[in-house]
């Protein structure tokens, strides 16, 4: 379910440009879901880089990177 998606931990697959658009997987009780995702402030992240997803909009995930 995507409103579950909210708060999940998901992995870049696709590294995101700064600005743009890459994407990420992210496990939901056992299902993998790949989505299209953007940073939340715009920055650039590499692939590999595990991020939060913060909210959905539209199909687009917005995630955040985890320090």
């Amino acid at each position: 379910r995507l409103a579950e998606l909210a708060g999940a931990r998901a992995e870049v697959i696709t590294p995101i440009p700064a600005g743009g658009v890459g994407e990420v997987a992210a496990m939901v009780q056992s299902q993998r879901y790949n989505s299209p995702a953007r940073e939340v402030e715009g920055r650039e992240v590499a692939r590999g880089t595990i991020v939060a997803v913060q909210a959905l909009v539209g199909t687009t995930l917005v995630v955040k990177k985890l320090t």
